[in-house]
C-alpha cells in the first residue's frame, strides 16, 4: 500500500508540473465560444433549466453546437459557470483535476489485474505525460475526453471487482459507470468489445481444461453474453450521437446506411462522400507515429488525399502487425490485447469526414499501445536482467523528455491566436486555421490581415464553404459588396443549407434594392431554420 501510495503521489505530482500553464490559458475560439462562454444555457451556471436542457434533444440538433449528446459533460460546465464565472482558470482546473484522477485511477486499474508494479507505473506515466494528451486537458471544449474517461475507468474497475469477487453489484456498478461515461462522450461505445479481450488478459477467464471444447464455447458464450447489457447501451447512444451527427456532416457513409436501415433519415443535402478506408488505415499508422514521435502537433490536421501506392502500403503494415501481435497472444498476451485496444478505441473516429485525426482521439487510445511498451520491456529484463538498469534510466529520461514536450504544448494553448498560428506554422496547407486566424485578425480589427487569411483558405480549398462566407462578409464591410456578394453566393452553392450566407444575403440584397431576391433568401433561411429545429 505505501508502494501504491507512493506512486500516485509521484504521477500527481508529474502531472500538474507537466500541464501548471494550462491554469493561465484563455477560452479558445474554436467551440469554446459556442459550447461555453456564448452558450446562453449556460450563463446561469447549474440550474434546473440548465440540466434539462442539457438532457433534451435540443443540444443534440442545434447546429451551432457538436451534436453530440453529452448531458453530463454540459452539467460539468454549468457548475464550473456557477463556482468560477467565465474565468477560464477555473473551467481548467477543473479538467486538469480530472486527468489527474485518470491517471491514478489507470495505475491502480493496471496495478490491480496484472499486480506488476513498475509496468503499471511506466504505462500510467506515458499515459499522463504524452504530449497529445494537451489537447484534451487545455481545450476546455474537450471536458468531453477527460470525463468520459473517468467514468470509463472506473467501469472497468468495477468490472475487474466484479470478476475477482464475482459479486453482481460490482457488475451493475461496471454498467452504470459506463452509462454514465456515455454520457459525458459516446467515445467508449467499443468497451464491450475491450472488456472481452481483458477477460483474455489480464483477468484470464478464457482458461478452460486442455482438450475441452465444449466446455470453450460455453465459457465463451458466457463471457459474450455478459456483455450485452454494455452492448445495447452502446448501441442506443451510438446510434443517437451517429444521427446528431449527421446534422453536421461529420458522419462516414457506412454509419448513414447504418442509420437509414433503422428508419432514421438524415438531415437532407447531406454529402456521402466521406473518408474512405484507405484514410482509415492511414490514420491508424498516423497515430501510431505521434505516439511514438509526437511532435509537430496541430489543433486541426488537414487531410491528405489517400494515394493507391500509401494506402496499399498502410493496409500492408496494418495487417502484417495485427497478425503478428495475435500470434504470440499465448506467449505475450499483453501484445494482443494492447494492439485491440488500440485500434477497437478508435474505430468510431476512424472515417469521420475531415476529422480523422486529431490529438484528443488518442486519449484512451493510446493506453493500449503504452500497455505493449511497458510489458515489453518487463519481458525483456525478465529475460535479460542485465538491461534491467539501461532500460529504467532510459525510461526515467523518456519521461522527463515528454514532461518537457508537454510544458511546451501547453504553452501554445495560451489563447486562439496562438494557436492557430502555431498549428499554421507546422502544417500545410490548413485551410480551416487559416479561415479561423482570419476571424482572429477580424476580431482585433485588423481587416486586411483578416482577408488576407481568409483568401488564402479559398486559395488551398475553393470548397470551403465558410472561408468563402467570412471572405464575402469582410469585403462587403470594406466597400466591395460585388466581389463580396460573388463569394457569398458560392457560399450557397457549396452549402445550399448555409443559414447564415442566406441571413446574410437577404440582408445585403435588401440594402441593395434587389428586394425580390432578398426576400428569397430571407425565406431559404427560415425554412432551413424550421428544417433543423425540431419539434421536441
Amino acid at each position: 500500500m505505501r508502494r501504491e501510495t507512493w506512486a500516485s503521489l509521484l504521477l500527481g505530482v508529474l502531472v500538474w508540473i507537466s500541464f501548471y500553464r494550462v491554469l493561465s490559458c484563455d477560452f479558445i475560439r474554436y467551440d469554446d465560444d459556442v459550447f461555453i462562454t456564448g452558450n446562453p444555457h449556460l450563463k446561469n451556471g447549474l440550474t434546473p433549466e440548465s440540466v434539462l436542457w442539457a438532457f433534451s434533444a435540443e443540444f443534440l440538433f442545434d447546429s451551432a453546437h457538436a451534436n453530440l449528446w453529452v448531458p453530463l459533460t454540459l452539467i460539468s460546465h454549468a457548475i464550473d459557470v456557477t463556482l468560477y464565472g467565465l474565468n477560464p482558470a477555473g473551467h481548467h482546473l477543473t479538467s486538469l483535476l480530472l486527468h489527474t484522477v485518470n491517471t491514478i485511477l489507470l495505475f491502480y486499474l493496471l496495478y490491480r489485474s496484472t499486480s506488476a508494479f513498475w509496468p503499471s507505473v511506466l504505462a500510467a506515466v506515458l499515459f499522463a505525460v504524452h504530449p497529445q494528451r494537451v489537447e484534451s486537458v487545455a481545450w476546455i471544449t474537450e471536458r468531453k475526453d477527460v470525463l468520459s474517461a473517468t467514468f470509463g475507468f472506473l467501469s472497468i474497475g468495477c468490472y475487474g471487482l466484479y470478476v475477482r469477487r464475482a459479486g453482481w453489484v460490482w457488475y451493475l456498478f461496471s454498467i452504470g459507470a459506463f452509462f454514465l461515461s456515455l454520457l459525458s462522450k459516446p467515445m467508449l461505445v467499443t468497451l464491450p468489445v475491450l472488456l472481452l479481450a481483458l477477460d483474455y488478459w489480464p483477468l484470464r477467464r478464457f482458461g478452460v481444461p486442455a482438450g475441452a471444447s465444449s466446455a470453450s464455447s460455453n465459457r465463451w458464450s458466457a463471457l459474450c453474453f455478459e456483455k450485452i447489457p454494455f452492448l445495447l447501451l452502446s448501441l442506443i447512444i451510438g446510434v443517437i450521437n451517429a444521427y446528431g451527427q449527421s446534422y453536421q456532416h461529420q458522419t462516414s457513409p457506412w454509419i448513414l446506411h447504418i442509420l437509414r436501415m433503422l428508419g432514421l433519415d438524415v438531415v437532407p443535402g447531406h454529402s456521402e462522400s466521406g473518408t474512405s478506408l484507405g484514410y482509415g488505415v492511414l490514420a491508424i499508422l498516423a497515430y501510431l507515429r505521434f505516439w511514438i514521435w509526437p511532435h509537430p502537433l496541430s489543433l486541426v490536421y488537414p487531410p491528405p488525399t489517400p494515394a493507391p501506392g500509401p494506402v496499399i502500403l498502410a493496409a500492408v503494415l496494418t495487417a502484417v502487425l495485427t497478425v503478428w501481435v495475435l500470434s504470440q497472444r499465448s506467449r505475450r498476451p499483453y501484445l494482443a490485447v494492447g494492439w485491440i485496444w488500440f485500434v477497437i478505441i478508435l474505430l468510431p473516429v476512424i472515417g469521420i469526414e475531415l476529422l480523422a485525426l486529431a490529438d484528443r482521439y488518442t486519449y484512451v487510445s493510446h493506453i493500449g499501445l503504452n500497455v505493449m511498451l511497458a510489458w515489453g520491456l518487463s519481458d525483456l529484463v525478465r529475460s535479460f536482467p542485465r538491461l534491467g538498469r539501461p532500460i529504467a534510466s532510459a525510461a526515467t529520461g523518456v519521461g522527463m523528455g515528454l514532461c518537457a514536450l508537454v510544458w511546451i504544448q501547453t504553452g501554445y494553448w495560451k489563447d486562439s491566436f496562438t494557436l492557430f498560428q502555431r498549428s499554421i506554422d507546422v502544417t500545410e496547407n490548413n485551410w480551416k486555421l487559416q479561415n479561423g486566424l482570419g476571424s482572429e485578425w477580424f476580431l482585433r480589427g485588423d481587416r486586411p490581415a483578416a482577408l488576407a487569411h481568409y483568401r488564402e483558405s479559398v486559395r488551398i480549398n475553393p470548397q470551403y464553404a465558410q472561408a468563402h462566407f467570412n471572405l464575402g462578409s469582410t469585403l462587403v464591410l470594406e466597400g466591395d459588396t460585388p466581389a463580396g456578394l460573388k463569394h457569398l453566393f458560392r457560399s450557397i452553392e457549396l452549402d445550399p443549407f448555409g443559414r447564415a450566407a442566406h441571413d446574410r444575403l437577404s440582408v445585403i440584397l435588401m440594402a441593395e434594392g434587389r428586394v425580390d431576391l432578398a426576400v428569397y433568401h430571407h425565406n431559404e433561411a427560415e425554412r432551413i431554420r424550421a428544417l433543423t429545429e425540431l419539434d421536441y
